[in-house]
């Protein structure tokens, strides 16, 4: 049976519909994330490129295909793209290029909605993604392992806890993963089945958490601790489980990044390479949304970005005194809620182009270095 249903992509595309400020559309998120609630975000670029994303849904602990009714859903960008779904397999059509997605994945009543980690897509059709789909009664089966009754109006996070080239990491202890006002965590064994005696992440690097807030959630090294965890912020629903995953770092670790940084030749190249230049330009929305333009040239493009006044937060886009929060940063990088922004490329402070730039405004934003 072949059907087709539309649906929203959570925080998806160019980056720097990223400086722009949102104009003065409503703020976007609210509702449950499973149910594709209205996003209330401006549109996307109509001439933006696109690409697709092609997989199959899977169970979470066995890896086998599902065999029926299997739904593929988020929220967030509009117009809403529109996703294929033949058995288990699915296609969603039209993503924007340069982006990072994150798809639900359930099969109803058996199997309950399933944020899936990121997708991020550049350039290229993705092929071959897994989605994985958690089974309820193997969430039943986990509370019971663990002692614990799920409580109403709450959503579960699994992690898998890798290291910095995307390999489980075993060891990693209890008290260096945690979620503000969760239960956990509880460890996975090498089959994904529950380990109640174990005190640290094992082969599989799998941690389990009940009774999340639904909104977004941060997992967190307790103080002193000989590891720091970069999760991000991790979107979160009621009744609906979170599967990311989580890099374990030694502590100080931080994304290596060039000091003395050039705009031109390091920062400005950024706009084209993550779409910002064609949304941004004489034809584009962001142009009309935030004011801002970008395809001009560097000279333009540097004091639009750097002196220039948003018409909407009457505030530059870059802040010396507080780099984290320049309208450069913020827009792109991805919220649950969304912010008014229509878009976003930064799934997490650890991106490598977020980085640059946040450095580069660290240094006092120059046009040369």
């Amino acid at each position: 049976m072949r059907t087709t249903t539309r649906f929203a992509l959570l925080l998806s595309a160019s980056l720097f519909a990223a400086a722009c400020d949102g104009g003065n559309a409503p703020s976007g998120g609210g509702g449950d994330p499973a149910a594709g609630g209205p996003s209330g975000l401006p549109p996307i670029p109509v001439d933006s490129p696109t690409v697709s994303v092609g997989g199959r849904v899977v169970d979470f602990t066995s890896g086998m295909a599902l065999t029926g009714g299997v739904a593929v859903t988020t929220t967030g960008i509009t117009p809403a793209p529109s996703v294929t779904v033949t058995g288990p397999g699915f296609v969603v059509e039209k993503v924007p290029a340069n982006s990072v997605l994150f798809l639900l994945a359930s099969s109803p009543p058996d199997y309950r909605s399933t944020y899936n980690p990121k997708v991020t897509v550049v350039s290229s059709d993705v092929t071959g993604v897994e989605l994985r789909a958690f089974k309820e009664s193997t969430l039943a089966q986990l509370a019971t392992a663990f002692a614990v009754n799920p409580a109403a109006g709450t959503g579960v996070l699994v992690i898998r806890v890798v290291d910095d080239k995307g390999v489980p990491k075993a060891g990693v202890p209890a008290a260096a993963l945690g979620v503000d006002g969760a239960k956990g965590p509880f460890f996975l064994d090498a089959n994904r089945a529950a380990a109640p005696t174990a005190t640290a992440t094992t082969a599989s690097g799998y941690a389990l958490f009940f009774d999340v807030r639904a909104g977004q959630a941060t997992v967190k090294s307790a103080a002193g601790q000989q590891i720091t965890i970069d999760s991000g912020a991790l979107p979160v629903a009621i009744n609906v489980v979170t599967l990311a995953d989580v890099v374990a770092k030694a502590p100080g670790t931080t994304t290596t990044v060039l000091k003395s940084i050039d705009f031109a030749t390091q920062v400005y190249p950024i706009f084209d390479k993550r779409g910002c230049t064609r949304c941004h330009s004489g034809g584009g929305p962001g142009k009309d949304l935030g004011g801002l333009f970008l395809d001009g040239g560097i000279n333009l493009a540097y004091r639009e970005v750097v002196t220039e006044i948003s018409p909407n937060t009457k505030t530059t886009r870059v802040n010396l005194k507080e780099p984290e929060k320049s309208l450069i940063l913020t827009r792109p990088l991805y919220e649950n809620p969304p912010d008014v922004h229509p878009t976003a490329t930064f799934a997490t402070t650890a991106d490598p182009d977020y980085q640059l730039i946040l450095t580069w405004i660290k240094e006092g934003a120059k046009q040369t270095p």
